[in-house]
């Protein structure tokens, strides 16, 4: 089996600083075009490795924001704060900031000539099994896993095995019936923990 780095298949690109380009609004600056933007947090990754508009921030800004700080579909996002976590950005998740606490992974020129294609949402689920592996650990001894985050560079030299296309469309597929699944099982453990307090909710009301 081969592998492949990640640097070899995508441009690695460290997120924005955003104290640097935030300007302070305040209703006497609605007379100035400022831009605004809605920035990718860390509360905004959920436990399944999706992402939720609901936790999203917000900024101002003097100018228009450069294009490498801004998601666009397919694009990789990865997590740098542990554990690490990514997902594969979607059409209606685009042109939203990512912050310096992650990374973006965007396809270059040389993974079009690969011999097998790899899928990105493969590589994502890649990473997300990845912190437990040994060598996540050999990272660690390494003292690149620095205050509980991860190099740029560290994520650039992560190796990804390259298996043959239908394998990795097995694999994109069992994971999301295995989220599925997951979110069934966790909804149905909610509902029975209601129904149980409910319960002796009661008991305990009864004369």
């Amino acid at each position: 089996m081969k592998n492949i780095k990640l640097s070899e298949l995508f441009d690695v690109q460290i997120g924005l600083v955003v104290s640097r380009k935030a300007v302070d609004f305040t209703e006497q600056s609605n007379n100035i075009n400022y831009s605004k933007y809605k920035v990718l947090s860390l509360k905004s990754f959920l436990e399944d490795n999706t992402i939720s508009a609901d936790f999203f921030n917000e900024i101002y800004t003097e100018n228009i924001m450069d294009e490498k700080y801004l998601t666009k579909e397919n694009d990789i996002i990865v997590r740098l704060i542990n554990p690490l976590k990514s997902f594969v950005v979607t059409k209606d998740l685009e042109n939203i900031v990512v912050p310096s606490q992650f990374v973006k992974l965007r396809n270059n020129k040389s993974s079009n000539i690969l011999s097998e294609p790899v899928i990105n949402e493969y590589v994502s689920i890649f990473l997300n099994t990845f912190s437990n592996t040994k060598k996540m650990q050999q990272y660690k001894k390494e003292d690149t896993w620095l205050v509980n985050s991860i190099k740029q560079s560290t994520i650039s030299d992560i190796d990804i095995p390259v298996i043959n296309l239908e394998k990795q469309k097995e694999i994109v597929e069992f994971y999301k019936l295995l989220n599925k699944e997951i979110k069934l099982y966790k909804s149905l453990i909610e509902k029975k923990e209601e129904f149980y307090k409910s319960f002796l909710q009661n008991l305990i009301g009864e004369k």
